[in-house]
């Protein structure tokens, strides 16, 4: 499922409604994965992160983007901030993109990270 929505006051609330949809559409019908490429402009953590993490610990993957603004250390946007979701950090094949969010020295590092310059695309 994909959800867009307009940058508005409720948009939080509208995608943590459509993830709720999706967990109880999948019970019972194996294996789900949810990947997220959004991030809020906090550093605490929100509803959203929250939901994550419940859905993980109820058997959903979800996979979550640390964030872009880095390069300092703390940047990892919500809900990359999630404790159980899987991380992903902007690498090329140098390393560590500059723009990709970083965690605090001493937490737990993006789950992995992913080459995210010069990837192109293949028609079948």
């Amino acid at each position: 499922a994909i959800i867009v929505g307009k940058p508005d006051t409720d948009s939080e609330v509208r995608v943590m409604a459509a993830l709720e949809r999706i967990a109880e559409a999948a019970k019972g019908k194996g294996p789900v994965l949810i990947a997220l490429t959004l991030a809020a402009p906090t550093t605490r953590r929100t509803p959203l992160t929250m939901l994550i993490d419940r859905l993980v610990a109820s058997g959903i993957g979800v996979v979550v983007g640390a964030g872009n603004t880095g390069p300092r250390h703390g940047s990892v946007a919500a809900p990359g901030d999630s404790a159980l979701a899987v991380v992903v950090a902007a690498a090329s094949r140098e390393g560590l993109q500059f723009y990709s969010s970083r965690g605090t020295p001493g937490s737990a590092p993006s789950s992995c990270c992913a080459v995210a310059t010069s990837v192109r695309a293949s028609r079948s």
